[in-house]
C-alpha cells in the first residue's frame, strides 16, 4: 500500500444539499441520475417512487426531504473509503520523520506489520458484513488472510505476545456501543476470558476505521476505549439528525414540524415506541438519521425508511447485520 501523495482530511461531514424548496420532479430526477451512473443500484432494491407513496398528501414535502436527505453507500464508495481511511493513517505514523526516505520506510514497517480485525457481533451471522471487510482488507489493501483477524483470533495472537499495529474496519458508528462493547468484552478464547481492554497497554497502536460515523458515537468510543484512535471514513455531525434543532435535513418552515410528521408515518406504518431502543421509530439512541448501505440499513437510521409492512414500503430493505 503506497502512502498518499498528499495530505487529506480523514474527517469530513457529508450534509445534504438543500434548495429553497424541493419538487418531486427535481428529487426523483436526482434519485433517476444516480441509478444511471450505478451511485443506486435498480429499483427493485431502492424505490423512491413506491416510498413516498407511503406519505399522506400534507407529508409530501417532508418526506421529499427526507429522500433528499438518504445518504447511501454502495458498495464500491464502502470500498474506497475503506481504503482511503487506511491511507490517511500514514500521516501519523510518519510524520514528523525526516528525511523522506525514512518516512517510506516507517510506513512501509507498518503495513508489513498491520492486522486488521473484522467488526461483528458476539454471534457471527452468515450476512454479517465484516465478510464485505475481509474481501476488502484482502483484495483492496493487499493483506494476506493470515493478517485479517476475527476477534477470537486477534485476542489469541495479543495474548501470544503479538505487539503490531491493528486496525479495525466496520461500516458504521451510530452510537459506539458495538464497538466499545467488542473492545471491553471478555470473550471465550482457548478457556480464558480475555479483552482487547485488558491485553492493549504497551502493544498497537490499535486504530478504527469506520466508513461512517456519528460525532457522538466518535466520542462515546475516545471516552471508553483510551487506546484506540479512531478514524472515520467520513463523521456525521449532531445536526445530521432529523430530529436536531438546528437539522440540515430541513428547510426553516419545515422544522418544528418534522418529528410529528414523522411519528404520525411511523405510527401508520406499525414502527413502535421503545425510547430509543433497537427498532424505535426515531431509531437507535434517538439518533434520527438518514444512511444506509449496499448491504442494508442500520439502526440509527429512521426505520420509515426501512420497514416493511401491509402499510408500509421500504426506501431500501434492512438486512443488515453489524
Amino acid at each position: 500500500m503506497a502512502m498518499p501523495e498528499e495530505s487529506a482530511t480523514a474527517v469530513t461531514s457529508d450534509v445534504p444539499a438543500i434548495a429553497a424548496d424541493l419538487t418531486n420532479d427535481f428529487v426523483l430526477g436526482k434519485c433517476d441520475y444516480f441509478t444511471e451512473v450505478q451511485l443506486w443500484p435498480l429499483w427493485k432494491e431502492i424505490n423512491p417512487r413506491l416510498w413516498l407513496s407511503n406519505f399522506l398528501e400534507s407529508e409530501q414535502r417532508h418526506a421529499r426531504y427526507l429522500l433528499n436527505a438518504f445518504l447511501y453507500m454502495s458498495a464500491p464508495v464502502v470500498e474506497q473509503i475503506v481504503l482511503d481511511s487506511v491511507e490517511i493513517l500514514s500521516c501519523g505514523v510518519t510524520l514528523p520523520v525526516k528525511p523522506v526516505s525514512a518516512s517510506l520506510k516507517r510506513w512501509q514497517d507498518f503495513v508489513d506489520g498491520m492486522r486488521v480485525v473484522l467488526v461483528r457481533g458476539e454471534v457471527p451471522s452468515p450476512t454479517d458484513s465484516a465478510y464485505m471487510f475481509s474481501r476488502i482488507a484482502r483484495d483492496s489493501l493487499g493483506l494476506p488472510e493470515d493478517r485479517i483477524l476475527d476477534v477470537p483470533e486477534a485476542l489469541r495472537q495479543l495474548k501470544s505476545g503479538l505487539n503490531a499495529p491493528i486496525v479495525f474496519l466496520d461500516d458504521f458508528v451510530g452510537s459506539g456501543d458495538q464497538f466499545i462493547e467488542t473492545w471491553t468484552f471478555e470473550w471465550p478464547v482457548d478457556g480464558s476470558a480475555l479483552s482487547f481492554e485488558t491485553l492493549a497497554p504497551g502493544r498497537g497502536p490499535f486504530f478504527y476505521c469506520p466508513v461512517l460515523a456519528t460525532t457522538y458515537g466518535i466520542g462515546e468510543i475516545e471516552k471508553h476505549c483510551s487506546n484506540v484512535s479512531v478514524v472515520p471514513g467520513h463523521a456525521l455531525p449532531p445536526h445530521y439528525s432529523a430530529f436536531h434543532p438546528d437539522s440540515l435535513l430541513w428547510p426553516d418552515d419545515l422544522r418544528s414540524t418534522a418529528e410529528e410528521v414523522i411519528r404520525a408515518a411511523s405510527v401508520r406504518a406499525g414502527i413502535p415506541d421503545l425510547d430509543g431502543g433497537s427498532g424505535d421509530w426515531r431509531g437507535y439512541h434517538k439518533l434520527g438519521l438518514a444512511v444506509g448501505f449496499a448491504h442494508g440499513v442500520p439502526d440509527a437510521a429512521l426505520p420509515i425508511y426501512w420497514w416493511e409492512s401491509e402499510t408500509w414500503n421500504p426506501l431500501k430493505k434492512r438486512p443488515y447485520e453489524p
